[in-house]
């Protein structure tokens, strides 16, 4: 039996061609080990594990330290390796356990050569299996500067590439434990917060210099979701909401978004989000559903609604007394029905 020790760092210089570009030589890639089979006096590359494939969208810095996390630990496991040995048997690789800090368990990657500014790839073997409450970092090399963005829960089999594409926008530099404390945050000039999943009714407020507000929640919410306003407090003028993905359990919260004079946008953490039931009571002009989101239904009682391509709503209703636009970007998916009192505005 084959034996394969994945360490726990990792430190890469070379820029290569990445998974998620065709051009060779123009990626930020920094590429993961793999297992080597000489046959017919060629080499065959096999990936020993799944791989975690994590672009990130815009690198800080040319050279500095990824991080990726989770809660469970690496475990020991087979798999087999994807070829037939000597005695016409599969051969397997054993997987022994990566690190573990306190139950969780953490790769670390120490990078240079990147382009910054640019988008950037990392890969992270590991062995199959449910991985929650995923969440990656990146720093500068003496640990400042640190984004940590959650990215959800996934599932992962042997030799399978799982892409996450985290924003670095949606690593918010404070964690909000409640409403008062996501308003506290504004009120201090944070434009981005990370909130804890028990936070499920938001008083949105502006600050001084009326900039975009960006929430994020470190993991699905743990119950319907309840964005509103204070009159008593100034007005946000833009408000991006994102979610992570949770492969593993299939939870999509139910959003009710009552923000008169605030336009909302409904994104996506790591590249794609689900939502369950999004009841739009107002949005200020529009209501965004950013590319990578599946709205399950869409209750409209009041304001437009703009899909971007590579977002999907399958179910519209409309409850508003006024005509709705739902303005269409190329590449967007609506439901075949579309009610009486909506126009699709094709841009």
């Amino acid at each position: 039996m084959l034996i394969s020790l994945f360490p726990s760092k990792y430190t890469y210089t070379k820029v290569d061609t990445d998974f998620f570009s065709a051009e060779k030589g123009k990626g930020n890639s920094f590429n993961a080990y793999m297992w080597g089979v000489v046959k017919d006096n060629a080499v065959e590359l096999k990936h020993l594990a799944g791989v975690f494939c994590v672009k990130i969208d815009k690198m800080p810095s040319g050279a500095g330290v990824f991080e990726f996390s989770a809660s469970e630990t690496f475990t020991s496991g087979t798999a087999t390796l994807g070829y037939t040995g000597s005695n016409g048997e599969a051969e397997y690789i054993d997987y022994p356990e990566i690190q573990s800090n306190g139950g969780a368990a953490s790769v670390t990657i120490e990078f240079s050569g990147a382009e910054a500014g640019k988008p950037g790839v990392f890969y992270i073997p590991v062995p199959t299996g449910d991985y929650t409450n995923v969440t990656v970092s990146i720093s500068d090399q003496d640990g400042g500067n640190k984004i940590s963005i959650p990215c959800g829960n996934y599932h992962i089999d042997r030799a399978m590439l799982k892409a996450i594409y985290p924003k670095v926008a949606a690593g918010g530099s404070t964690t909000a434990g409640s409403a008062m404390d996501v308003v506290t945050a504004i009120g201090y000039g944070e434009k981005a917060i990370t909130v804890a999943p028990d936070v499920t009714d938001l008083t949105i407020c502006g600050n001084d210099n009326n900039d975009p507000i960006s929430i994020s929640y470190a993991q699905i919410p743990n119950g319907d979701l309840s964005i509103g306003y204070d009159p008593n407090l100034p007005i946000a003028s833009q408000l991006v909401v994102s979610m992570p993905y949770d492969e593993v359990n299939s939870a999509a919260p139910n959003v009710t978004i009552d923000m008169f004079n605030t336009s909302v946008t409904l994104a996506a953490t790591t590249g794609k989000a689900v939502y369950g039931t999004v009841t739009l009571e107002a949005s200020g002009e529009l209501l965004v559903v950013d590319s990578g989101v599946t709205v399950s239904e869409l209750v409209i009682r009041r304001s437009n609604v703009r899909v971007k391509r590579d977002s999907h709503i399958k179910r519209i209703v409309n409850q508003s007394a006024l005509e709705v636009k739902i303005y269409y970007e190329e590449g967007a998916w609506l439901p075949i029905d579309i009610p009486q009192g909506v126009t699709v505005v094709y841009e």
